[in-house]
């Protein structure tokens, strides 16, 4: 048998099961679903041993609120050095890549695909296991496409087949919440997000499985003359901006006042070092197979095959089920591509429109006009490695596919936000080689504050004579999304927004809606995708806004509630597909109007009926999915309460899962012993392929507050990555390491100094423990300090009119006779002349009433300030007062004297004391910077520690970088 034949026969016989899955099963039918082989379907066997209880975790539950209960985010990692423990949750399983796998209670995903023209019916199979002796309750968020409509789900235990009913999301939650007490088997579908969704299954037996079966349709997007058939596999951490406001969902990040929702969209990742056993099995069945060609999946290996009916059949290699990134398969039609067809179906009592146009091809040059192409780049941690040189790649070479008459601007964001330049620049050779050069020093780091990047493309002044075009570049792990999309569509002006998704697994909710909102495209690019590609037909977008101004309408009948409301100009490659409801009659045709660069344009289509006795209806579902995003963008952040009861309606009517209606499905019969224990278990996603998890989760970040302390009670503040369970701090005026307490977003130690300390630079140690196993180390400084600051004046005036200024030049002075005694100081001398030298504040006080409060000017740190004398002053000597303080709260005062309406004023230094002050202090600062410039440059040992977990004896500590939203107090970084 030839390898081709081989393949054939591998695939004939892995799809014949699935695709006789979706022939047969109704979207509600009672029969169980078809056998499925062995090795996907058999149960775990039985435990010989019960198994024990999970260790409890050395940190409070998170207090439940709104229907949901605390979890624990990750639970324990077993110890792979010890012998696996009977029925534990997780457990390990072998190695496979170099990692050790952990299986969790989801062991198994099965999709099934049917294409047919652009619509896609998909039905996803999750297979949950319970190995141990206890009830189990599992909750998996997983992503879907962003535009599927969830129309169906049922789950299988046993013999026995549970529909599910759709209701309103609070009466799910709660019928579902009742059952989980009752120790009945249930299973709840909730939608976070429109391509992130919520599965929990409660009440799983003892050394049992259920099988839960989703059934979704969606319209598969047809761009630059292909089909993309897209099933995203895992979802990307999220930066979660805004003050921590509660949690009333189960994942990692607490609530926010700018993501309300967020512990809902933010679930556990697997741990570096480990992979899940969790595996994809996935068929796609193009129909009928000779209307494709050239079909092909970069994103992962792929066997194809043709069924006994012809119908081209896809599956995943064996080799490549790991559930890491997007699977895309990429198609063209056969023949000649299509480009136009109109379509009423009736649906529920209802016709509904579906329209697909392409525009036309070709484009005169002189219709092209002068563009500014601002290029925003995310860097924020997820972006650290591939991703950021992806970008880098992408936006150099658009820079040389500019036209001779274009301007660009490069701006960047992470927490901040980073212009290469102030304004467009021209395009020239010397202006791209300094945008290079800029380029190339950009790095994956901090958080992702994209609401800051928005704005700063949108909001500078344009050039009339140009058209702004904005190439936004993002993975898009954010949990704003709304906002975002909102800010696009406020701020865009005349504006378009190009949306580019940079990576395996990128939110193409948001990529989408922003291009959406900003009148634009959206374009992914994947790890194995070339960006020579990707910038060519970027431009050819950018080159051709074919047609504008469009409106549609049909003969014999009228329209309503169009999807989308206001229709979008077209570019080459780009259709324009449209979904309505059908009114007063039957539309014999459809008539699209419009401008093709500046002349008139029209199209008429003679309008095709479906047949009356079509198995599934799907055009009014398709519309129905399509106006509740319609409604959702209205208003993203806040919705009305009549957008939201039209969404509910809309739900309830045509079965669909949306943010206000969920799936239920309750087993009526009592399957398990409510006096059994209930394990709670969240299940991970994987980290996406070719993401950082050093630029996710962040390094600690320490401060000691106040900077500088008296013998008193300060506090030690650890701002840790949100997948830490535990920090110890070892303070240097105490024996035994001390828990911190964690206190919203960051962990809190405090402690006393004892009184007597000697001043000096001390080192606190402090452990962290990770959910994951890991052990991060840091320290922070702590600056003992009583000695108040000195201040030497630079320059005074001996004299001054009434209604005249006084101006004065201030530096903070280092007597000479403190040296010796900062020689013995513990931190070494480089920290006690900083500490000696430093200020918090200056104020000046005259003797007429008047306060004044200096500034520091200048690379040395001159202070300098401005009293008014008021013009019926008193003339004579007068004195001002110097009160200098430090972060400690030591305060130093002087006087410096003044005469009121004397002579000339004469601009004077502070005496030889104050010249030897100046320059024993220049000298000190420059001996402070190099002893630290020294001491900063090697490496600090890392501290003994008492163990905080028995997980983490298994790994060396491990460094990471900020990702998620955390205190960002200036601090010690390590």
């Amino acid at each position: 048998m030839t390898s081709r034949s081989a393949a054939q026969a591998r695939i004939r016989a892995l799809a014949i099961p699935v695709v006789l899955a979706i022939a047969s099963l109704p979207p509600r039918a009672g029969a169980a679903p078809p056998d499925a082989p062995d090795h996907v379907f058999r149960s775990p066997p039985a435990e010989p041993s019960p198994a024990p209880a999970l260790p409890p975790l050395p940190i409070p539950r998170v207090a439940a609120g709104n229907g949901y209960r605390a979890v624990d985010p990750y639970p324990a990692i077993p110890d792979p050095g010890r012998p696996a423990q009977s029925g534990a949750i997780p457990r390990l399983v072998g190695r496979a890549d170099g990692k050790d796998v952990l299986a969790f209670p989801l062991a198994h995903t099965r999709v099934s695909a049917r294409v047919a023209g652009n619509v896609a019916r998909v039905e996803v199979m999750q297979r949950y296991d319970n190995p141990s002796d206890r009830r189990l309750e599992a909750i998996y968020a997983f992503p879907l496409p962003e535009n599927a409509a969830v129309v169906d789900m049922t789950f299988q235990i046993g013999s026995r087949v549970v529909q599910s009913e759709v209701r309103r999301r609070e009466e799910a939650r709660a019928t579902y919440e009742a059952a989980r007490r009752e120790g009945r088997t249930a299973a709840l579908t909730e939608q976070e997000r429109p391509n992130l969704f919520t599965q929990s299954v409660a009440n799983v037996p003892p050394h049992e499985s259920i099988f839960v079966v989703l059934r979704y349709v969606h319209e598969v997007p047809f761009l630059d003359g292909r089909y993309r058939f897209v099933f995203p596999t895992t979802i990307g951490p999220r930066y979660i901006p805004g003050a921590p406001a509660g949690r009333a969902g189960p994942g990692w990040s607490p609530d926010t006042d700018q993501v309300p929702d967020a512990s809902r969209v933010t679930p556990p990742v697997v741990p570096p070092g480990y992979r899940s056993a969790h595996d994809l099995e996935l068929l796609v069945q193009l129909t009928p197979g000779d209307a494709f060609a050239d079909v092909s999946a970069r994103s992962h290996r792929i066997v194809t095959g043709l069924d006994g009916a012809g119908a081209r059949l896809v599956a995943l290699d064996e080799q490549d089920r790991v559930p890491d990134k997007d699977f895309v398969l990429s198609y063209r039609p056969a023949g000649r591509e299509p480009e136009a067809r109109a379509l009423v179906e009736r649906e529920r009592g209802e016709d509904f429109l579906l329209l697909f146009v392409q525009p036309p091809a070709e484009v005169q040059p002189a219709m092209i006009r002068p563009r500014e192409v601002v290029f925003l780049v995310d860097k924020s941690g997820s972006m650290m490695g591939r991703p950021i040189e992806t970008v880098k790649a992408l936006v150099a070479r658009a820079l040389h596919a500019l036209g001779p008459d274009d301007t660009f601007q490069l701006i960047a964001f992470d927490g901040a936000t980073e212009p290469q330049t102030a304004a467009a620049q021209p395009n020239d050779p010397a202006a791209i080689a300094r945008a290079e050069a800029w380029l190339s020093r950009l790095r994956g780091g901090g958080g992702t504050e994209m609401l800051a990047g928005i704005r700063a493309a949108l909001r500078t002044p344009a050039d009339p004579r140009r058209l702004r075009m904005v190439v936004f570049c993002t993975d898009g792990y954010i949990g704003n999304e709304a906002a975002v999309i909102e800010a696009v569509q406020r701020e865009r002006g005349d504006a378009r927004v190009f949306g580019f998704g940079i990576g395996s697994s990128v939110n193409r909710y948001l990529i989408e809606g922003v291009a959406r909102a900003g009148r634009g495209v959206a374009e992914v690019i994947g790890p194995r995708d070339p960006v020579d590609e990707a910038v060519a037909r970027l431009f050819l977008r950018l080159d051709r806004p074919v047609l504008t101004d469009l409106q549609l309408t049909v003969e014999g009948a009228q329209l309503s509630d169009l999807s989308p409301a206001l229709l979008p100009d077209l570019f080459a490659g780009q259709p324009l597909v449209v979904a309505a409801r059908v009114r007063g009659g039957a539309p014999t045709a459809a008539v699209l109007r419009g401008r093709l660069g500046g002349a008139s344009w029209s199209r008429r289509l003679a309008v095709t009926s479906a047949p009356q006795h079509a198995a599934s209806p799907l055009a009014g579902t398709l519309w129905a999915r399509r106006r509740i995003d319609e409604l959702q963008h209205l208003a993203p952040g806040a919705p009305a309460k009549q957008e939201v009861e039209e969404v509910v309606s809309l739900g309830l009517r045509f079965n669909l899962v949306t943010p206000y209606t969920s799936f239920v499905a309750v087993e009526r019969e009592l399957l398990v012993d409510p006096r059994l224990a209930l394990a709670t278990v969240l299940v991970p996603n994987e980290l996406p392929e070719g993401v950082s998890h050093e630029g996710i989760f962040g390094p600690a970040r320490v401060q000691v507050f106040p900077a500088r302390v008296k013998p008193g009670d300060p506090e030690l503040w650890i701002a840790a990555a949100p997948t830490a369970r535990g920090v110890k701090v070892k303070l240097p005026f105490e024996d035994a390491w001390r828990d911190a307490t964690r206190d919203g977003e960051r962990w809190v130690l405090r402690f006393l100094v004892p009184p007597g300390q000697p001043d000096g630079s001390y080192a606190a140690e402090i452990a962290i423990a990770h959910f994951d196993g890991r052990e991060e180390r840091a320290t922070a400084s702590i600056r003992v300090d009583t000695s108040a600051a000195a201040v030497a004046v630079l320059s005074a005036p001996s004299s001054v009119e009434p209604g005249g200024t006084i101006a004065l030049r201030l530096k903070p002075a280092l007597p000479l006779g403190r040296i010796p005694g900062l020689l013995g100081r513990p931190g070494g001398l480089a920290n006690a002349l900083k500490g000696e030298m430093e200020l918090k504040e200056i104020l000046v006080r005259a003797p007429w009433g008047a306060l004044a409060r200096a500034r520091m000017e200048g690379a040395l740190g001159v202070w300098t300030v401005e009293l008014p004398v008021p013009a019926d002053a008193a003339t004579g000597d007068a004195t001002l007062e110097i009160v200098a303080s430090d972060a400690a709260g030591n305060v130093s005062r002087r006087r410096v004297p003044v005469a009121i309406g004397a002579a000339a004023p004469v601009e004077r230094l502070s005496g030889i004391g104050g010249i030897v002050a100046g320059i024993v202090l220049l000298g000190a600062a420059l001996l402070a910077m190099a002893l630290l410039f020294v001491k900063m440059g090697g490496p600090v040992p890392a501290p003994p520690c008492p163990p905080l977990a028995p997980a983490l004896r298994r790994r060396a500590p491990t460094r990471v970088l900020d990702r998620f939203p955390q205190p960002r107090e200036p601090g010690l970084k390590v």
